[in-house]
C-alpha cells in the first residue's frame, strides 16, 4: 500500500471514528433542548436513540459501496424483525401478553424508526430519496405518539417496549460480527 493511500484511508476511518458519537452528541442534545423547552423527560432518550440510528446508518454508508450498504441493512432490519417477533413470543410465554405486547409494540416501533431515520439520513445526504428530513422526523415523532396512546390504552407493559426500542443496537452489534465472521 502507498503512502498516500494509508493517508487516504487513515483519513476515512478517523472520519468513521468521529462520526458516529457525533450523531448521537447531537441527537441527545436536541432531545435534551426539547426536554428543557417542554418541561419532559424523555425526548432526550428518544433522540438519543434517533441519533444513534442516524449515526449508525451513516458509518455504514461511509465504508461501503452502495451494494454493501444496501446488504447490510436489509440484514439489521431483518435482525431486528427476528428479535423482535422472537422476544415478544417469548416474553408474553414467560412473563405475561402484557409484557410481550408491550415488546412487540418497542419493536415495531424500532423497526420502523430504522427504517424512518434511514430515509432522513439518505434525504440529508443526497442520496436517491429526495423529501424534507423535518417532515420524515415529524412522522417519526408521530409513531412514537401513537405507539405510547396504544400502550397507554392496551395496558401493555411500557418497560417492555422501551427495551424493544434496543433493538437496532443489537441488530447492528450481530451485523459487525457478522462481517467479522464472514468478511464480505
Amino acid at each position: 500500500m502507498s503512502k498516500d493511500n494509508t493517508v487516504q484511508e487513515l483519513g476515512k476511518y478517523t472520519t468513521i471514528a468521529f462520526l458516529l458519537p457525533a450523531c448521537v452528541l447531537v441527537g441527545f442534545g436536541i432531545g435534551y433542548g426539547l426536554d428543557r423547552l417542554f418541561g419532559t423527560g424523555y425526548l432526550r432518550i428518544i433522540f438519543l436513540v434517533l441519533g444513534v440510528a442516524a449515526g449508525i446508518i451513516e458509518v455504514i454508508r461511509e465504508r461501503s459501496d452502495p451494494a454493501f450498504y444496501e446488504s447490510a441493512l436489509r440484514r439489521i432490519k431483518l435482525i431486528i424483525l427476528i428479535l423482535g417477533l422472537t422476544g415478544a413470543v417469548l416474553l408474553a410465554i414467560r412473563k405475561d401478553v402484557r409484557f410481550g405486547g408491550g415488546f412487540l409494540i418497542g419493536a415495531a416501533a424500532s423497526y420502523l424508526s430504522f427504517w424512518r431515520w434511514q430515509v432522513v439520513v439518505e434525504s440529508i445526504g443526497g442520496a436517491k430519496v429526495r423529501r424534507s428530513p423535518w417532515l420524515l422526523a415529524l412522522r417519526l415523532a408521530m409513531l412514537f405518539a401513537a405507539g405510547y396512546v396504544i400502550i397507554i390504552l392496551t395496558g401493555f407493559n411500557a418497560a417492555a417496549a422501551s427495551i424493544a426500542l434496543l433493538l437496532p443496537g443489537v441488530a447492528v452489534t450481530f451485523e459487525i460480527l457478522y462481517e467479522l465472521i464472514h468478511g464480505t
